[in-house]
Parts: C-alpha cells; sequence; structure tokens
C-alpha cells in the first residue's frame, strides 16, 4: 500500500501547487493500462471464473499483462519519464530557475522526483516477479 500513498501524496501535490501537469498523464493514466489485465487475473484468483470464454479471457490477460507492465512500468517509466523528469529538475536548478516557479514550491518538484525513483525501483522489484513467473510457466513449473 506504501506505492498507493506515494502516489496518491504526489498527485495531490502536483494538483494544489499546479505542477508536473506534462507528467501527470503518463504517471496518473497510461501506468494503469497495465493494470487492465491484471483485473481480470485477480478476480478469477477469487471468484474462480469457470466459463470457457471467462477461461479464455483470463489466460489470455496473464501475457498481456506481462508484456504491458514490462513496456509501460518499467521501459517507459524508468528509462522515459523518469530520466525526462530528472533532466528538467536539473535544468531549473542550473538555471537557477529552481525557486521561481511556484514560489516556495520547489520542494513538490523534489519530492516529486524522489517519489518517483522510489516508485521505480518498486516496478523493478515487481517486474522481476512477473520475469521469474514466466519464466517458470515456460519451463511447465507451478506457479
Amino acid at each position: 500500500m506504501l506505492h498507493h500513498t506515494l502516489a496518491s501524496t504526489v498527485l495531490y501535490l502536483s494538483l494544489r501547487f499546479q505542477t508536473l501537469h506534462y507528467y501527470s498523464p503518463f504517471f496518473a493514466g497510461v501506468t494503469e493500462l497495465s493494470t487492465v489485465p491484471l483485473v481480470l487475473i485477480d478476480l478469477d484468483k477469487f471468484l474462480i471464473l469457470t466459463s470457457p470464454k471467462a477461461r479464455v479471457a483470463v489466460e489470455v490477460s496473464k501475457p498481456v499483462f506481462a508484456l504491458s507492465f514490462i513496456v509501460i512500468r518499467v521501459f517507459m517509466w524508468n528509462f522515459k519519464w523518469t530520466r525526462m523528469l530528472i533532466i528538467d529538475l536539473k535544468a531549473l536548478i542550473k538555471g537557477g530557475k529552481f525557486g521561481e516557479y511556484r514560489r516556495g514550491w520547489g520542494g513538490v518538484l523534489w519530492a516529486a522526483g524522489g517519489v518517483n525513483v522510489a516508485l521505480g525501483a518498486m516496478q523493478l522489484f515487481w517486474a522481476s516477479k512477473i520475469i521469474r513467473n514466466v519464466a517458470k510457466a515456460v519451463r511447465g513449473e507451478e506457479l
């Protein structure tokens, strides 16, 4: 639940202090696309879907989830968006403009940068678990 608290805090601060608009659609929207197939997988864990169509949907959702998570939450999150955010923060600091924008709320940008790095590390941890499960599935082992 820590990741939800961190993400919610940054989202609140960015809305409250009118910062990070460029990054918000990705971090608060696009990333959730990888969650859609996970919902069906989790639903099956709790309700054990038995109809043939539901079984097919669940089985198709597993590789879709794995692929979308790796693409969106590992590559796009860590290697594109986090890098861009850090470059922007460095440019503001180096150019002496950091305190000029939303005077007194440079802390929001620092918080967003720090939280983003922490969440990115969590994404890498979860990705390692997904990759291990994919490897087990490929070898025919029990998950």
